[in-house]
């Protein structure tokens, strides 16, 4: 490994992990998701919802927290676009929407298929010792994109509907598929688990490939392991794939020079920097070092961890109300029996 990654790993981010670890509440944050696991796949909070406690060995993965777990987005990887064709079933009736291909007649849009990986820098328990340090969070992305024209022609710019893909497979032929509107949807607190689907819009609809050239990757990195679904419990298998920010993950993820196809956060900081200031760790590099400590990758971590804390903790409190109110009406119906 490259000095100068080496440096950066032990003089920032191993250092980073000890902070954060000491000054927030992270462990609160994660021991209380192993009692009361009431996270989404999508990272919200449900209030209204049966859960049981996490086994031990199971909470010590990351995968297990899915997108509950808080972090920073550093880069994001474009793959080549594709055309497709799709079909919605949004205005159908149950049985037109329930087949395997769309119904005969039925109206086919030709759309852009836009797949990408976004690296996330995250905190999470890591496997084995269940302790948590920072971990580099990948995430599979899968969106439709349909170019429009302008209501007001005078606009001069086409305007762009698109859906971000739920659940899909990659074919020639057709495939029902989910879909939902709300791009990037703010993590919230949700009355019940299935008022998530409200909020982002989910409708069903069938897509298929016009030219499949190239296999779509499936990982950012050959080999990640995507395709491991033996465990029932990891929610994230699909479209996730967490390793723990070590030396080796700092030059999988950070040792690459910036090209076409990544899309940083940060620019380089006119300053000194240990990493070269072509490379993706330069630009990591400059996020600890800004000016306006706002901006900073550490303290929008810390701020994203309490955001998450407090997300959390009142979902807990409205859980808890919702109990007492139960039980109080339990009780006032046994008072009126005796009557």
């Amino acid at each position: 490994m490259p000095d100068y990654l080496s440096n950066f790993y032990f003089n920032v981010l191993h250092e980073l992990s000890d902070r954060l670890v000491r000054q927030t509440r992270i462990q609160w944050y994660y021991e209380t998701l192993r009692k009361s696991p009431v996270w989404d796949d999508w990272g919200n909070f449900c209030v209204d919802q049966p859960v049981s406690p996490l086994p031990d060995n199971s909470g010590h993965s990351p995968a297990v927290y899915g997108k509950a777990i808080p972090g920073i987005r550093l880069y994001r990887v474009l793959c080549p676009e594709r055309p497709v064709e799709f079909v919605s079933s949004q205005k159908m009736d149950f049985w037109e929407s329930s087949g395997d291909e769309p119904p005969p007649g039925a109206t086919i849009e030709r759309l852009t298929f836009r797949r990408y990986f976004d690296v996330h820098l995250g905190l999470a328990p890591v496997a084995g010792s269940g302790s948590i340090r920072l971990v580099f969070d990948q995430r599979r992305v899968d969106e439709l994109w349909q170019v429009q024209k302008p209501a007001d022609p005078d606009e001069g710019v086409e305007a762009i509907e698109r859906w971000r893909a739920y659940a899909f497979g990659a074919s020639a032929e057709w495939s029902p598929s989910d879909f939902h509107g709300a791009f990037d949807p703010p993590v919230t607190i949700l009355e019940r688990l299935d008022h998530a689907f409200d909020e982002l819009g989910l409708f069903g609809g069938w897509i298929r490939f016009t030219t499949l050239d190239q296999n779509l990757p499936d990982e950012l990195f050959e080999g990640d392991g995507h395709s491991n679904e033996g465990d029932a419990l990891f929610l994230a298998v699909r479209d996730q794939f967490i390793e723990e920010v070590e030396a080796s993950t700092c030059k999988k993820y950070l040792d690459k020079k910036i090209d076409e196809r990544i899309k940083c956060n940060w620019r380089s900081a006119s300053t000194a920097l240990m990493c070269p200031v072509d490379t993706i760790a330069a630009r990591i590099e400059s996020a600890f070092f800004s000016d306006e400590i706002e901006t900073c990758l550490d303290e929008l971590l810390r701020q994203e961890i309490e955001r998450r804390c407090s997300l959390l903790d009142a979902c807990l409190k409205r859980r808890a109300s919702l109990i007492d109110e139960k039980i109080a009406k339990l009780f006032s119906r046994w008072e009126n029996n005796k009557r």
